[in-house]
């Protein structure tokens, strides 16, 4: 009997062997990706150096059209202009002119409490000269009633300013009156010693006629 040849078992169909990925596309979008960070970031860096540039000018501009002339007083007033958020391309220089203009805004301010505080001051002590206490009591009543109608960020600056003049002025006012009573003691004392000087004056001439009237009635008993 014929034998059958032996099958040979077949261990693979084929292998897959998958192809290369193409990936040169990917590579320029990152490439152009790349590109696009750097020309942003460049933009963004001329964007911030103009804006720090024409910052300055652009704060002038607000701080001149918050500021008003009287043609006739000639008396200056300004309003505030708000400063930009600190993100903002160009914040610091803009600020940096807004600042300037707050600080005049507040020594404007501050300026005209001093000079109601002077004329009220001066005349309550002109008024009680003879009276430094009496003065002193007026000007403080009066200070305590000024501070409390200043901005809470100033009563603490104006009322150790009003304090210090305060003092002086009191102390000015008690200097003046020592010396006004020693003056007026010593003039007391000129009238009085004047006023013995002429008596003694008077006693001595009063002696001297006696004197001679003793004289002359010697002489006429002798003869």
């Amino acid at each position: 009997m014929a034998k059958r040849p032996r099958q040979q078992r077949i261990l693979s169909y084929g292998e897959f062997r998958p192809t290369g990925v193409d990936n040169s596309a990917a590579r320029r979008m990152q490439a152009l990706a790349g590109l696009g960070e750097t020309v942003a970031g460049v933009a963004e860096q001329f964007g911030r150096a103009k804006a720090t540039e024409l910052a300055p000018e652009q704060a002038k501009i607000q701080i001149d059209e918050a500021t008003n002339i009287d043609p006739e007083t000639g008396e200056v007033t300004r309003e505030k202009v708000e400063m930009r958020s600190g993100l903002a391309w160009g914040a610091d220089a803009y600020n940096k002119e807004i600042a300037v203009h707050e600080e005049a805004i507040r020594q404007q301010y501050l300026d005209g409490i001093d000079r109601e505080a002077q004329t009220n001051l001066n005349r309550f002590f002109d008024e009680n000269k003879s009276d430094p206490d009496a003065a002193n009591a007026i000007a403080t009543e009066y200070a305590k009633g000024l501070v409390n109608n200043v901005s809470p960020e100033y009563q603490g600056l104006v009322g150790d300013s009003l304090s210090n003049a305060i003092f002086k002025a009191t102390e000015t006012l008690r200097s003046n009156k020592r010396a006004a009573d020693i003056l007026s003691k010593l003039r007391k004392v000129k009238k009085f010693c004047k006023r013995t000087l002429i008596a003694l004056r008077l006693l001595l001439l009063k002696e001297k006629t006696r004197l001679m009237l003793l004289q002359r009635t010697k002489q006429e008993l002798t003869v």
